[in-house]
């Protein structure tokens, strides 16, 4: 009988209080829209670009992201509306107000999406 209760509840409905009981929702949303965002840069950065700018964070409603070239910047700010829809269709519970653009000769390792595919453990 215990097992016929617990069928009925999905992973879907037990995760979202999981990540509560952990207080882990805001690094986990975090990642998640560093991740999304790192994959849009990877479909619309021309194929000699694609690791030449990546998300670096999230500071408040702001998005970072961090790029080797002021001309890879400009391209990425003239992106930022369409990145900013493409996150909200992709989280809808989320809210990111602005792109900003660090230029960073030297980035940092990459956040796990390089070659369309997400790196794992």
């Amino acid at each position: 009988m215990n097992g016929a209760i617990n069928s009925m509840f999905s992973l879907k409905h037990l995760l979202p209080s999981a990540l509560d009981r952990a207080h882990v929702t805001r690094q986990v949303t975090t990642s998640l829209i560093v991740m999304k965002s790192d994959e849009f840069l990877f479909s619309v950065l021309p194929s000699a670009a694609k690791t030449e700018a990546r998300t670096l964070a999230l500071t408040g409603t702001v998005l970072v992201i961090g790029c080797r070239s002021s001309a890879l910047g400009e391209f990425v700010r003239q992106q930022e509306e369409t990145l900013l829809s493409f996150l909200k269709r992709e989280l809808p519970q989320t809210h990111i107000s602005r792109v900003r653009i660090q230029i960073l000769h030297n980035l940092p390792p990459t956040n796990g999406f390089q070659d369309g595919t997400i790196d794992t453990l």
